[in-house]
């Protein structure tokens, strides 16, 4: 169990960092691809630090590539969306993206649902629901912002996605490399995509010298409890089953997002957040069961 609480501690100072990027800088594809090529770096020292090694089967490279372009849209989304609205509720509703496989395996892997799978379902879409915005005042960042978390929760979904296509073509064996492997391939793309601002712009979207090194440091603090956070996640996996890992796990990370969202930002929480968190962790325990 003490690998799940690892876990759940460097997902959420991964969290942290990224809400901190949105609060300091701007959230731009321009600035947004240089900061992750550093990440990318530190994300690959990380893991070549924890002895993971270049070891997959040659099919595997498509979908390591394909996981890797996937997971840098869905990270910029997830920053971009971070910026725009609450910590507490984007982190629940990325989190419920466990939905999206669970739907392919019924429709095309010929896997059941459970009775409380069929009770998390609603659970999920009541979240969902409630994640709509009042009409308010700020009605334009809240659509902005209800808009762009649900484009991160369709990307995670895919990213959930991406790991069990990878896993049923190569096997659990490489499940590790798999991650090292999209992470060299991360690094590819934003170096490139770096290059190619640099060539059309004359220089790249960083910031100034003051902010730099805060620029720099988020980068590798994103990067590395990345890297650290999926490690202790995959380590729990062999030590305990899925049904117990994915819930405390999600639901610990929710709770901790949530109360850390409330007292550094001072976000906000009514009757309808604490039945949207509620109804959040419901669906999380139920379609894990």
């Amino acid at each position: 169990m003490h690998f799940v609480f690892l876990a759940i501690l460097f997902f959420f100072f991964q969290n942290i960092a990224n809400k901190e990027y949105g609060s300091r800088f701007e959230p731009g594809i321009k600035t947004l691809i240089p900061f992750h090529f550093i990440s990318h770096i530190a994300m690959i020292v990380s893991l070549v630090a924890l002895g993971v090694s270049v070891q997959i089967p040659r099919e595997g490279l498509v979908y390591a590539f394909l996981y890797a372009c996937t997971f840098l849209m869905a990270i910029m989304m997830l920053m971009r969306t971070l910026a725009l609205g609450p910590v507490g509720k984007t982190t629940l509703i990325v989190n419920l993206s466990m939905l999206l496989p669970m739907i392919l395996g019924v429709l095309f892997w010929n896997e059941t649902l459970n009775l409380f799978n069929i009770f998390g379902i609603p659970c999920v879409l009541l979240t969902l629901f409630l994640s709509v915005p009042k009409k308010t005042g700020t009605e334009r960042t809240s659509t902005r912002w209800t808009l762009s978390v649900l484009i991160t929760f369709f990307l995670d979904g895919c990213l959930s996605i991406l790991q069990k296509l990878f896993l049923r073509a190569c096997g659990d064996a490489y499940s590790v490399s798999f991650v090292l492997v999209s992470a060299i391939f991360g690094l590819l793309i934003t170096f490139v995509l770096s290059l190619a601002f640099l060539i059309k712009d004359h220089a790249l979207a960083i910031p100034k010298k003051r902010s730099l090194l805060p620029f720099a440091l988020i980068a590798v603090i994103v990067g590395a409890t990345t890297a650290i956070a999926t490690m202790f996640n995959m380590q729990s996996l062999t030590l305990l089953d899925g049904v117990i890992a994915f819930p405390v796990r999600q639901g610990g990370l929710i709770l901790m997002m949530t109360l850390y969202g409330i007292l550094r930002y001072k976000d906000p929480f009514d009757l309808r957040t604490g039945v949207m968190l509620l109804s959040g962790l419901a669906g999380i325990l139920l379609l894990n069961v």
